[in-house]
C-alpha cells in the first residue's frame, strides 16, 4: 500500500525550518573573499607566532640567562600555556580551522562566534600596548630576544589585525554586500551575550591568580635561581610564581624578579601585593568598551540602510510622542498651579 502524499500547506511548514532551509543550509564558501584568504594567512601566521614561542623555550643559551626553569616541560607551560595572549591565539586557530572546514555548522548560523573571538583578541592587543608595553619601557620586564620581538609583535599585532579584516571586511559574509542580501542573522541582540563572553575572561583570571598561590618545587628552576629561592624565603621545599610578575603579583610571599640584566635574573626584596587587583578595573572597563564598539560595529554593518532609516523614523517618533507627553502634563502643571494661586 503506497502511503498517502500529504500537501504542503502553512500549518505543515515550522518557520523555523524554512529559514533554515533558505539561509544555513545554503551558504558556501567564496574562496576569494577576503574572509576567506585572511583565515587561511591567520592559521599560517598565528603558527608561526607559536613556534617562535616554542623554539624560544628550547633554546638553551636564552634559558641560562633569560629563563627561570631549567625544566623544557616547565618552561612550555609557565612559558606559553599560561599567558592570555598565547591561548587567546590558540584559540583564534581553532576558530579559523572550525571557519574553514565547518562553516555550515549551527556554530556560524550567526555572527557570535566570530565577535566574541575578535573580542577576545582586540583585547589581547589593547591590554598589551596600553598596559603591558609601559612595563617594558620601564625596565620592569625581561629583555626582548629576536624571537621575543617577533612573535609578540604577530602576537599582539599582527593576528588582532588579520582577525578584524577577517571580521569586518565582509561582515556579510559568504553573501552579497547588497542590500538585499544583508544578512540580519549575524546581528546580535540579547543580554545573555554580553555573560557568555565574560566566562573565558573570567575563567583565566581565575587561573592567573590560583598560579600565584600554589607553591612551586624548587626543583624545576635553575640552580642558581633555586639557591637564590632558597637564600631569600629561607623555603627548602616551595616557592611562588607570577605568571606576568609585579603587573600580576598579590601574593605578598612572592618575590618579584629582576629581568633587566641580560646576565643574571636577579631576585628582589619586592613581594606582590593586593593593590595589584586594581588592575581589574581598567581592564574590566577597556574590556567592556571593546564589547560594545564590536557588536554595535558588527551590527551597523550587517543592517541594511533602509532598515536603519526605518528605526530611526520609529525612535524619532517614539522621541517626539515622548516630548509631547511631557508638554502636555507640564501644561496641566503650569495651569493647575496659576489657578490655585488665583484662588490665593
Amino acid at each position: 500500500m503506497s502511503k498517502t502524499f500529504t500537501p504542503i500547506s502553512n500549518k505543515n511548514i515550522k518557520y523555523r525550518k524554512v529559514i533554515s532551509f533558505s539561509h544555513f543550509y545554503i551558504r558556501k564558501h567564496n574562496f576569494k573573499s577576503v574572509n576567506f584568504i585572511f583565515a587561511i594567512l591567520g592559521i599560517f601566521i598565528g603558527l608561526v607566532g607559536g613556534l617562535l614561542s616554542i623554539c624560544q623555550n628550547l633554546d638553551e643559551k636564552w634559558a641560562n640567562t633569560q629563563q627561570l626553569f631549567d625544566p623544557i616541560w616547565a618552561r612550555i607551560i609557565f612559558n606559553f600555556f599560561l599567558y592570555f595572549t598565547n591561548l587567546t591565539n590558540i584559540l583564534l586557530i581553532v576558530y579559523y580551522i572550525l571557519f574553514l572546514t565547518a562553516y555550515r555548522t549551527r556554530i556560524f548560523n550567526s555572527n557570535s562566534f566570530t565577535i566574541a573571538i575578535n573580542i577576545y583578541i582586540n583585547l589581547v592587543m589593547i591590554v598589551y600596548w596600553v598596559f603591558m608595553f609601559p612595563y617594558w619601557l620601564m625596565g620592569k620586564m625581561q629583555e626582548f630576544t629576536i624571537y621575543q620581538i617577533i612573535y609578540t609583535l604577530i602576537y599582539h599585532l599582527v593576528t588582532p589585525i588579520f582577525h578584524n579584516i577577517h571580521t569586518y571586511a565582509n561582515s556579510n559574509y559568504p553573501y552579497d554586500k547588497n542590500e538585499i542580501n544583508k544578512n540580519l542573522f549575524n546581528c546580535i541582540y540579547g543580554k545573555i551575550i554580553w555573560f557568555v563572553l565574560w566566562i573565558y575572561v573570567v575563567v583565566y583570571g581565575a587561573i592567573l591568580i590560583s598560579v600565584n598561590f600554589t607553591p612551586l618545587p624548587n626543583w624545576i628552576f635553575r640552580g642558581e635561581i633555586e639557591a637564590a629561592i632558597v637564600n631569600k624565603s629561607g623555603d627548602f621545599n616551595h616557592f611562588y610564581y607570577s605568571i606576568y610578575g609585579a603587573f600580576s603579583n598579590i601574593n605578598n610571599k612572592c618575590y618579584n624578579w629582576d629581568f633587566h640584566d641580560l646576565e643574571q635574573i636577579k631576585i628582589t626584596n619586592d613581594t606582590g601585593s593586593f593593590t595589584q587587583l586594581t588592575m581589574i578595573f581598567p581592564i574590566a572597563i577597556a574590556f567592556i568598551l571593546i564589547e560594545k564598539v564590536c557588536i554595535a560595529l558588527n551590527n551597523w554593518l550587517n543592517l541594511p540602510k533602509t532598515l536603519v532609516k526605518e528605526l530611526k523614523k520609529i525612535n524619532d517618533e517614539h522621541l517626539k510622542s515622548q516630548r509631547n507627553l511631557i508638554e502636555k502634563y507640564w501644561k496641566k502643571f503650569i495651569s493647575d498651579h496659576e489657578r490655585i494661586f488665583e484662588k490665593r
